[in-house]
């Protein structure tokens, strides 16, 4: 659902951000890309979304490259970010039918308050967003994500300041959407989370992506972690796995 094929972003400036990127997403299938800050997780999920145009290589998203047809791939994957930008002044409902509407969908009212349940805002729809916790915030914005009913989903770091239980709630979230057969990349440096929710990961390191290893085979949380942190980089992955 999710594919990056050689993805690669050498900027004006020289800076090679990401280096042949090459994995996909399978559909029902959490995968999950760990990495310290500028190590190129960001860059790769902007060139997955079409915001970042490739060096060389491409990106699809249910079949359609994102360069060559943008508003087409758009339809089909949603995007959840570290900091979900929102209007505080509006309501919960208000957000969302205003992001919704932006991205396309046709939400019926019907639906709008099933989403906003399903993420546990059912009973703070009419409130407004400045008043919300960030969980809430986040929450708010996986309804808005998945309103154009997308076959993808990309989170940039969605647990980053939560507290323990808006990070549980997220992460029970996350499970539900697999369940319902999306594709969902998760970026993270919690390697903790991965563990608990990724069907497969994969380390970047300065901008180097290793191959995918299945989590039930990670023996070695703590090797993985310094792979992606600051270890040596390692190309034998059955080292960490």
């Amino acid at each position: 659902m999710i594919v990056a094929e050689h993805l690669h972003k050498r900027f004006d400036d020289g800076d090679v951000a990401v280096k042949e990127a090459h994995f996909d997403v399978a559909p029902g299938e959490i995968f999950g890309l760990l990495g310290s800050n500028g190590a190129g997780k960001t860059t790769t999920v902007h060139m997955i979304l079409g915001h970042v145009e490739p060096t060389s290589g491409r990106a699809l998203v249910n079949g359609i490259d994102v360069t060559k047809d943008p508003l087409a791939a758009k339809r089909h994957v949603g995007y959840v970010s570290e900091n979900v930008l929102l209007y505080g002044t509006l309501t919960a409902e208000q957000n969302f039918r205003f992001f919704a509407r932006i991205s396309g969908a046709d939400v019926p009212a019907a639906r709008e308050r099933e989403l906003l349940a399903k993420v546990g805002l059912g009973g703070a729809a009419k409130r407004r967003v400045e008043t919300f916790s960030k969980g809430m915030r986040q929450r708010l914005g996986i309804a808005i994500a998945v309103a154009k009913d997308p076959a993808a989903i990309v989170m940039d770091e969605p647990t980053t300041g939560l507290d323990p239980v808006g990070a549980r709630e997220l992460s029970m979230l996350m499970g539900e959407l697999r369940s319902a057969g999306k594709a969902i990349l998760l970026v993270t440096h919690d390697i903790y989370r991965l563990k608990e929710l990724a069907d497969r990961i994969a380390v970047m390191r300065d901008g180097e992506l290793l191959a995918p290893v299945a989590t039930s085979a990670i023996r070695d949380l703590e090797a993985l972690y310094h792979e992606a942190m600051g270890a040596p980089l390692v190309r034998e992955v059955g080292r960490v796995a």
